[in-house]
């Protein structure tokens, strides 16, 4: 009888410990979720306070593939041109997406800097990179 009871209290204790861990993961993730919060990058940045200034944006293009969507982002940090790119999730409800898909990504760019944009694309065009 007091070999159960001893059985019993343990695996009290176990089972309690098991949820009280599950509930602090928990925790950390939903605090790791509020820091991982979309960080927008310097550029993006410019975009926005730009566009509060007034200055008007211009859609360049929409591009579904993740490395072409790198690629671009480091040409415009490397040029110094603030973009800003809008997501469209609706790939994300389906769950057979193919490998290097990111979704429906639309490219704004400022007015006055779309001229350049397009040249420096056309100069550094590689691969399969289509605007």
């Amino acid at each position: 009888m007091n070999i159960g009871l001893i059985v019993f209290v343990i695996a009290v204790i176990i089972l309690g410990a098991i949820i009280l861990k599950k509930k602090q993961n928990g925790n950390k993730d939903k605090k790791d979720d509020k820091q991982d919060v979309e960080i927008i990058d310097e550029m993006e940045e410019l975009f926005i306070n730009e566009v509060k200034k007034g200055e008007k944006k211009c859609k360049l293009s929409n591009i579904s593939d993740e490395f072409d969507i790198m690629y671009i982002k480091a040409l415009f940090q490397e040029e110094r041109i603030p973009y800003f790119l809008e997501e469209d999730k609706s790939l994300n409800i389906w769950p057979q997406r193919k490998v290097g898909t990111y979704g429906n990504i639309s490219i704004y760019v400022l007015e006055k800097n779309y001229e350049d944009v397009i040249k420096i694309i056309k100069e550094n065009r590689k691969g399969r990179m289509y605007l």
